[in-house]
């Protein structure tokens, strides 16, 4: 796995005030579109790739290279399944893939020439990108398909439909040259397949029983945060279940990036009454927190304590709050994400906005938790934050992610610009640091540690 070389972001983070943004990337996201002659055909158009920020999307940071990886596009927007790469080292947009030819199936379904089994259909992502720091993969949960809106689709040796997914991208495959599945499956049959894709194909373990049997888990509108348990990478995800709108918490452990057969899904949470978990979430692994954001104005946060094991009966509840600096308008169109090194969730929620939310010290999920309005957008020059108040309709959902190696937020914006921003917390330290600052480090993160595990005893 290769060491991220992020040398040059850190320099600019040092060279920032806490609480403050800084404008990174050298190109246009535009600037690594496929030429027109390489994109699959939309409607009998070209549609244009900047639908993959704009449609309900989302992107992984590998944190072990410093990249920002994006894939989406998706149901009535863009048939290119092709991956993005954002560079922190050279800090340039570029193709890590190129899409492939599509297909038509019975339905209206398009999937990859060369089969769902070997590259996934365009989507829209939701916040369903994330990245696995064991497995060095990112991985796709689902949304919806293009032209269908539905699920991702194999098509089974009859000839019948069924749910596929979820897929691994493997970064260290990476290649523009090359089309994301096997040979002959691009655009132009002469362009070579780098097999970046694996379809873990394990959709069916995704069901849930209820009275009326096994119903399929479905990923629209979906959250998700990633996090590594006992040496495992675990997906901790919000879905529903059938055709119905309830929200429940699933928890989805990879044990053997070879061997699917291994992997596990299990429902952790239901949904009560009250808001309902919508456009982006994180987890917190220490106290066993998943947050999300909620479908409701003024009551802005869901939360489920996943170290409760109670199943369907764990149920989630609206965070009780106070709130100092302003409110969240719309909670819907928020990112948020974990701090480990604040201990905290960080929420951007559009503009220059930035706030964080802190659980009780009490460590109960029940107690009064706090908002605050640490950068206030409107008090930044125009140059100096993101552009727009709403940077993307469908919301920011998985485009703010926390970097570990820089420790620090990524924040994407602009639909065929692809600004990429740093954010950088309160209290930022370097996480690598000059050889003499380490003693200071390790006995503050000592503290933090200490501090963490009192909240977790609570």
């Amino acid at each position: 796995m290769a060491d991220a070389d992020n040398s040059n972001l850190l320099s600019i983070l040092e060279g920032a005030a806490d609480g403050t943004w800084s404008r990174v990337n050298l190109n246009s996201f535009s600037d690594a579109w496929p030429d027109l002659a390489d994109r699959p055909l939309s409607g009998g158009s070209h549609a244009s790739p900047s639908a993959i920020i704009s449609a309900w999307s989302s992107f992984a940071w590998d944190a072990a290279r410093g990249d920002l990886l994006l894939f989406g596009g998706g149901h009535q927007n863009y048939a290119g399944n092709e991956v993005y790469r954002w560079s922190g080292s050279s800090q340039l947009w570029e193709l890590a893939s190129l899409p492939s030819q599509v297909t038509l199936l019975s339905g209206g379904l398009y999937v990859p020439v060369d089969g769902a089994i070997n590259a996934p259909t365009s989507i829209h992502t939701y916040d369903n990108n994330e990245y696995l720091a064991v497995a060095d993969r990112m991985i796709t949960l689902g949304g919806a398909s293009y032209n269908t809106g539905g699920t991702q689709q194999i098509q089974d040796p009859g000839g019948s439909l069924r749910t596929t997914g979820p897929y691994l991208f493997d970064p260290s495959k990476a290649d523009g040259t090359k089309v994301g599945g096997t040979t002959g499956s691009a655009v132009d049959p002469a362009v070579l397949g780098g097999q970046m894709w694996q379809n873990r194909d394990v959709r069916d373990k995704f069901s849930f029983t209820t009275s009326a049997g096994s119903l399929a888990i479905g990923n629209l509108d979906g959250t998700t945060a990633a996090v590594v348990e006992e040496g495992q990478d675990v997906v901790y995800f919000t879905g529903t279940v059938g055709g119905g709108t309830d929200k429940y918490l699933f928890r989805y452990q990879i044990t053997d990036v070879t061997d699917p057969s291994q992997d596990t899904v299990s429902v952790i949470g239901s949904w009560f009454t009250g808001p309902v978990a919508y456009g982006a979430a994180a987890m917190d692994p220490l106290s066993g927190f998943y947050v999300s954001m909620s479908d409701t104005p003024g009551q802005p946060f869901v939360v489920w304590d996943t170290d409760t094991l109670g199943g369907v009966a764990n149920r989630s509840q609206a965070i009780a709050l106070t709130v100092s600096g302003g409110t969240i308008s719309d909670s819907r169109l928020a990112g948020i994400d974990w701090d480990p090194a604040t201990d905290a969730f960080w929420v951007w929620s559009g503009g220059g906005d930035v706030w964080r939310l802190e659980a009780p010290d009490s460590g109960l999920i029940g107690d009064t938790w706090s908002l605050t309005l640490v950068t206030d957008g409107d008090l930044l020059a125009a140059n100096a934050r993101p552009a727009s108040d709403d940077p993307i309709s469908g919301g920011i959902r998985g485009k703010w992610k926390y970097a570990s190696n820089l420790g620090a937020f990524v924040a994407l914006d602009g639909i065929t610009e692809g600004d990429i921003w740093l954010y950088r917390p309160d209290g930022w330290i370097n996480p690598v640091p000059e050889p003499g600052t380490y003693a200071l480090i390790l006995t503050g993160l000592g503290m933090v540690g200490w501090n963490l595990m009192r909240r977790r005893r609570a």
